[in-house]
This record gives C-alpha cells, structure tokens and sequence, in this order.
C-alpha cells in the first residue's frame, strides 16, 4: 500500500504522468531496486538452504520458505540465526530490504535521488562505491552503487559454503 492513497483527481494525474519522460527515471530506478533487491533475497534463500536437513522433501522446504521464512526480514533473521551472514551483514541487509520497500510501497514516482532513499543509502557501510580506475569519475551514481552493493551480497550469498566443522555436532568421547 502507499505512504499517501490520492483521492480522484491526484490519482488521475498520476496514471496520467506515468507517460512523462521524468516518470522514465522513476520507473528505471523502481526496477532496479526491485529487482537487485529481490536477487539478494533469492540468494539469502540458496545459502539457508544449505544449512537444512538433508532429508527435508521438496513440500518441506517449500512450506519452510512460505512461512515462517516466507518474506525478506525472516530471511535475513534466519541467516542471522545460523550464521550465514554477521551482524553487520544483516544490518546492511535490512537497508536493502528497507531501499526496495521504499520503491515497493509508493505508487508515486520515487528515484534514487529522493531524500528518503539517500538517507537510507547514505547509511549503507558500502556506501559510496569508488571507482578507483577512473580517476576523473571518482563515484558511480546512487542507483549504479545500490545495484553494486547488491551484486556483491548477492554474489557472497550465492557462494556461501556450509561450515561442516561447526554444523556437525561433535561426539563425545567415552562410549556412551
């Protein structure tokens, strides 16, 4: 739902000015949030899944991610909990989460330049992003840095490896 519901007539402008050429920025940048943002919760997915039993069904698994996993904050507090990504991580995460509800909850047009989003991009710790090699170019802009924040969770997230040392319960030695 909105932050604001238009009555009739603000309603209408703005299906109306979703043809404007400003909206154009908008509508890139509301896909660019959803989307990264969505892949970063697809991969948090992939690497709690590593750490279930083995011998869950598909059905259980499915079930699993309907609830009580079934949204991004559950997801990032199980990753949390099992220890696939830091606190630190998990505070990143929840930015994240936070950007794309921003985009997600609002039927107005919304960029990476509105205040609400730099004020949330802002306190990202990867925030901003260098581009050493251009030296004359020393920062992307804020919807390439938020698409380059996800990339890089998505692609630790992805490549998350079980730890067996620490998941394996360790047998006690005497016997019993």
């Amino acid at each position: 739902m909105a932050k604001r519901v238009p009555d009739g007539t603000d309603f209408r402008a703005l299906l109306d000015g979703i043809e404007d050429p400003a909206h154009s920025i908008a509508s890139r940048d509301r896909y660019i949030a959803i989307v990264a943002s969505g892949a970063v919760e697809h991969a948090l997915k992939l690497a709690i899944e590593r750490h279930l039993a083995a011998d869950l069904t598909e059905g259980e698994r499915a079930s699993l991610f309907r609830q009580p996993l079934g949204n991004f904050a559950s997801r990032i507090t199980m990753a949390r909990a099992l220890g696939v990504v830091s606190a630190e991580q998990a505070v990143e995460l929840n930015r994240i989460r936070d950007i794309r509800n921003a985009f997600a909850h609002t039927i107005e047009a919304l960029s990476f330049d509105a205040p609400e989003v730099t004020d949330l991009l802002g306190r990202m710790w990867h925030y901003p992003v260098a581009d050493w090699a251009a030296y004359f170019a020393p920062a992307f802009p804020a919807h390439r840095q938020f698409l380059i924040i996800c990339a890089s969770f998505y692609d630790e997230l992805v490549r998350h490896q079980l730890d067996r040392t620490r998941a394996t319960p360790r047998r006690k030695s005497g016997g019993h």
